[in-house]
C-alpha cells in the first residue's frame, strides 16, 4: 500500500515520469508512505513488545495477548503507543 502510494505521488508529480523527483518530494512521501505503515504495524508491535516482556501474564501466545487487550482495554489499547511510533518513523 505505502510503496504504491509513493509510486503514484511521484507519477503525478512528474506528468508520467517516476524518477524526477524533488529531494523534498521524495522526503515528503517516504514521510507519509513509513507514517502510515507505522500506524498500520502499531498494535502488532504492542503485541510483540508485550509478549516479549511478560509473556505469561499476556497469555504465551499472539492470539490470547490480542483477546486480553480487545477485552480489558477495547481499541484504545491496541492503539497505546501509535503518536511516538507514527512520529519517531515520520
Amino acid at each position: 500500500v505505502t510503496k504504491n502510494f509513493y509510486l503514484r505521488i511521484k507519477k503525478k508529480q512528474n506528468d508520467g515520469d517516476a524518477n524526477n523527483l524533488s529531494s523534498v518530494e521524495a522526503a515528503t512521501c517516504g514521510a507519509v508512505a513509513g507514517s502510515f505503515s507505522a500506524a498500520i504495524t502499531a498494535p502488532l508491535d504492542r503485541i510483540k513488545t508485550l509478549l516479549m516482556t511478560d509473556s505469561a501474564a499476556h497469555g504465551g501466545n499472539f492470539v490470547s495477548c490480542l483477546s486480553k487487550i480487545w477485552n480489558e482495554e477495547g481499541v484504545p489499547g491496541l492503539c497505546q503507543g501509535m503518536a511516538p511510533r507514527v512520529v519517531y518513523i515520520a
